[in-house]
């Protein structure tokens, strides 16, 4: 069984925790971890690259409480976040229940969707869901085979989400995204459980006001996980936090720009308060 976490950055360093997005893995974020030169950072691994095993969830809270456990098991309290969408949301559940464990969270694009849309979708069989959202359908149909990585890098290299990555970190997602299987090269989070987790929301608008902690939450300007009126919305719960939007970008912003936000959130953790 691969290893839950991996160490990146610099090594001397303060500690710092990394949550990562779904779908993706730790070390995509290498050339955005490279801004903040003065961090040792833990890179913790989500479930589905370490448990084949697809269990039927209903919202995210497994990911929160996996995120919650490691830090006990490694007597982690205290330390600096950086969460990533899925990531994002993990982590701010857990500041929710255990503020102990985090010093300054930064929670890049966190998936938010209209609190009506989760209700609806949470009572929904996940035939319906699939029907109805679409993305569901698409990750559970998504090609997962190829007969070598040189194959999988002409195929994935097409797709608009790939263009839109800096090129190393593409190259990182052939290294890392795509691994040996029986049948030549698959992906290395399945697509089964990438599915799972888009028919199973978090309701974000359940736990977001309950932290004291001041949180640097970054919205991508192209986001399509939090529209501009849930975001509005969003900024009204918590006026401690700080709200930032950043222009020209998608949701995956650390893939897209990785030096411009790593100059940021470096810059935000870096500073007193």
């Amino acid at each position: 069984m691969q290893e839950k976490f991996v160490l990146l950055g610099n090594q001397q360093g303060s500690p710092l925790l990394l949550y990562h997005a779904n779908a993706y893995m730790p070390e995509l974020y290498i050339p955005f971890i490279r801004q903040l030169s003065g961090y040792k950072v833990t890179a913790l691994r989500q479930r589905p690259l370490w448990d084949k095993r697809v269990q039927k969830i209903k919202d995210w809270d497994i990911f929160t409480q996996d995120l919650i456990t490691f830090c006990d098991e490694n007597q982690i309290s205290k330390i600096d976040v950086i969460g990533h969408s899925l990531g994002a949301v993990a982590i701010w559940k857990a500041l929710s229940q255990r503020p102990d464990l985090f010093n300054k969270v930064v929670l890049i694009d966190p998936v938010i969707l209209p609190e009506e849309t989760v209700r609806w979708v949470s009572l929904l069989p996940y035939k319906l869901k699939e029907r109805i959202r679409p993305v569901i359908k698409i990750a559970s149909l998504r090609r997962n085979q190829w007969s070598t990585r040189e194959e999988a890098r002409l195929h994935l290299g097409s797709k608009g989400v790939f263009k839109k990555m800096d090129p190393e970190v593409f190259d990182l997602f052939i290294e890392y995204g795509i691994i040996p299987n029986e049948n030549g090269f698959t992906l290395a989070f399945p697509r089964e459980w990438e599915a799972m987790i888009y028919a199973s929301p978090e309701n974000t608008w359940k736990f977001m006001s309950k932290t004291t902690k001041r949180i640097l939450i970054i919205k991508a300007q192209h986001s399509n996980v939090i529209s501009n009126e849930t975001w509005e919305k969003v900024k009204t719960k918590n006026n401690n936090n700080l709200y930032v939007e950043m222009e020209e970008v998608g949701h995956l912003i650390p893939f897209e720009k990785p030096k411009e936000i790593g100059t940021m959130i470096a810059t935000f953790l870096e500073s007193k308060g």
